[in-house]
């Protein structure tokens, strides 16, 4: 279920708008098993800086040149325990903050020539449709960065070792534009044990406001999507994207 946590950003309503952008495929998964899938960390290849801290905060903790010992008789480096270890502990499923549909949302998260979908949810409908799961569920905002001369104002940054959790919400600033709100578990690999990411059942009902289709979807694949969310039984409102359409001749 979803658990409030003080040291991550939320600047948003329960009421505000978010979006998460997939293809056919993903969309059928999401509708026929309810689960939302939580990706590790160290597989976001977009980013080689995904969990890493940032470096000010590796030279003040010296982070990179202490070592401490762990469980399984290596050593380690705080950089190489986030690195190799937190990483693939720290599951992420990502959404997009927006009053509106974006884009460049579209464009990055569609295939060339594939319809593809946007589910349209809120801050409090994510909440809610965690209700279901035992894990543990934190959720914030991503904050965008400079890596190399950032210093965080506030008190993680300032006791005696950096938040891990936090590193995981923190990105460059050349990923802005996507307004990113995260949902993460910590789960320890030696648990989850899996080489991609989990799926977390999730309530639908309660996540699912409306489903946008891509400009590319012709009327037969509209139809096997209606099909699709009637042999569910979900009343999810189903809107072509604003995007694409030519509004007059």
């Amino acid at each position: 279920m979803y658990v409030k946590h003080s040291q991550l950003k939320l600047n948003y309503s329960d009421s505000d708008k978010i979006w998460r952008y997939i293809d056919l495929n993903k969309f059928k998964s999401l509708i026929k098993t309810s689960s939302l899938f939580f990706c590790r960390a160290d597989k976001f290849h977009d980013d080689k800086w995904e969990g890493v801290f940032p470096i000010r905060m590796i030279q003040k903790f010296e982070l990179d040149k202490k070592a401490y010992p762990s469980s399984n008789g290596s050593t380690y480096t705080a950089c190489e325990w986030q690195i190799q270890k937190e990483a693939r502990s720290h599951l992420i499923n990502c959404w997009h903050a927006n009053k509106s549909e974006s884009f460049a949302m579209w464009k990055i998260y569609s295939k060339p020539n594939e319809p593809s979908i946007a589910i349209q949810s809120t801050i409090g409908r994510l909440k809610l449709s965690f209700n279901m799961t035992k894990e543990r569920i934190w959720i914030g905002e991503v904050e965008y960065i400079d890596f190399k001369n950032w210093e965080p104002q506030n008190r993680f940054f300032n006791v005696g070792t950096p938040s891990i959790l936090k590193a995981f919400f923190l990105k460059w600033n050349y990923f802005a534009y996507e307004n990113e709100i995260r949902a993460i578990i910590n789960k320890s690999y030696q648990k989850h044990k899996s080489e991609k990411g989990i799926f977390i059942k999730v309530n639908l009902s309660e996540l699912i406001e409306n489903i946008y289709l891509s400009s590319d979807f012709n009327q037969v694949d509209e139809k096997k999507i209606s099909g699709l969310i009637e042999k569910y039984s979900y009343p999810f409102p189903i809107k072509k994207s604003d995007l694409g359409i030519r509004l007059y001749m």
